[in-house]
């Protein structure tokens, strides 16, 4: 594991997917509010903004060596000229397409409580899919480039919601360029042949209509490759860790010390497996590693990352 990660500086990945910008609001709660005795007052010490949705999943592979580059749409507005700035100030290239307004999520947090006490999403009302002409030109330009692996990311906001997913599939088969995808629900026909999906246990049950029903995992993940027709699945499974297959299967055990914020763990875990996969890895090297990095994240406030050391470090300290 420790040669594999040494091979992940300089990789080419491409993450297309749905983008966003993570705002945190932290502060203290000290009285009630005098406006309204049933809500507490927050007094806000500062903001912090960060990369979120697909956007986390590029800052995780720059943040571990990858040359990225990210396809998403943002609007040109303000929230937009701060998400460019983020990624210009993390390395991220950022090959933006305008349409409508910026999704921000904004989370507020009270430094004597873990979690948040709220969040607000902004930018979500009436989104709908992106228009031919704009599906086009963004796989255009992704083929424009050579990539080791391409990462699609998939909110459910507006970018996979026709037949980008599917056509970027077909092309990369063709050309021979790994697909990861971490697809929602609600699209996931849309991912239909790809090499590796990730997903967590909660959505896998959803995807195969088990979400309410205790039936035993590798059922559902069997269900799943069959449905998409896809080479590896890889279910992230909180507390119990995560479960590979692709003609065996491999349970790995939670490598987490202790949970401060799990936002964003799954991109942290979808770009290490990527770049290890593609650094010579195969799934159940991959899985470790990744599950790993997802452990060090969840120990983080915010929108956090891994670095290599970091996973390096955990690796070692696991001997």
């Amino acid at each position: 594991m420790l040669s594999i990660l040494d091979k992940f500086a300089g990789k080419r990945i491409a993450v297309v997917g749905d983008v966003a910008l993570d705002s945190f609001l932290y502060g203290v709660i000290d009285r009630i509010n005098p406006e309204m005795p049933s809500a507490p007052l927050l007094k806000i010490d500062r903001e912090e903004f960060a990369l979120g949705c697909a956007a986390n999943v590029a800052l995780n592979l720059s943040k571990l060596g990858a040359k990225t580059k990210l396809f998403g749409v943002i609007g040109n507005d303000n929230f937009g000229r701060k998400f460019v700035d983020e990624c210009l100030k993390n390395n991220v290239d950022f090959i933006p397409f305008f349409d409508g307004s910026t999704i921000l999520k904004q989370r507020i947090k009270e430094k004597h409580h873990k979690g948040y006490v709220a969040r607000a999403d902004f930018g979500e009302f009436d989104l709908t899919a992106i228009n031919k002409e704009m599906e086009e030109t963004i796989l255009k330009r992704i083929f424009e480039s050579d990539f080791n692996a391409i990462i699609l990311s998939d909110y459910n906001k507006r970018i996979f919601k026709g037949n980008l997913a599917q056509r970027i599939i077909e092309e990369s088969r063709k050309k021979g360029v790994a697909i990861f995808v971490d697809p929602k629900p609600n699209n996931m026909l849309a991912f239909k042949r790809c090499n590796v999906l990730k997903h967590n246990e909660r959505e896998a049950r959803s995807m195969v209509g088990l979400e309410n029903a205790h039936k035993d995992i590798e059922e559902i993940i069997k269900k799943i490759k069959e449905m998409l027709e896809c080479e590896c699945v890889i279910i992230t499974r909180g507390e119990k860790g995560m479960t590979g297959y692709n003609s065996n299967f491999h349970h790995i055990t939670t490598k987490a010390k202790e949970v401060e914020d799990v936002t964003g763990a799954g991109d942290t875990v979808m770009a290490v497996i990527a770049l290890a996969m593609v650094s010579g890895a195969d799934l159940e090297k991959a899985a470790h590693i990744g599950n790993y990095a997802g452990g060090i994240v969840v120990e983080k406030s915010g929108t956090a990352y891994a670095t290599v050391e970091e996973i390096k470090k955990r690796i070692n300290d696991d001997k």
